[in-house]
């Protein structure tokens, strides 16, 4: 299967490449497919591992989101108490 996760976006051959650029293409993928709002067990799914794993590999790409997420929590905390 992950194998196969390099050719999630039909880009490359699953065998092309050495295996560093393979993991560079499969993290390129997973942060694309993340920061597009793609659910992380979907994620995880395409590239074959557990949402643990996923998590845990790629998470840091996401501290960012921080001040959005922050945004939403306080709009619908602002609309629950209206």
């Amino acid at each position: 299967m992950r194998d196969q996760a390099v050719f999630v976006f039909g880009l490359v051959e699953p065998t092309a490449g050495t295996p560093r650029e393979k993991r560079r293409f499969r993290h390129s993928a997973a942060t694309l497919m993340l920061r597009s709002g793609v659910l992380p067990a979907e994620v995880a799914r395409r590239l074959g591992h557990s949402v643990d794993v996923l998590m845990r590999t790629y998470a840091g790409i996401l501290t960012d989101e921080l001040d959005r997420s922050n945004t939403m929590i306080e709009l619908e905390i602002d609309r629950q108490l209206d």
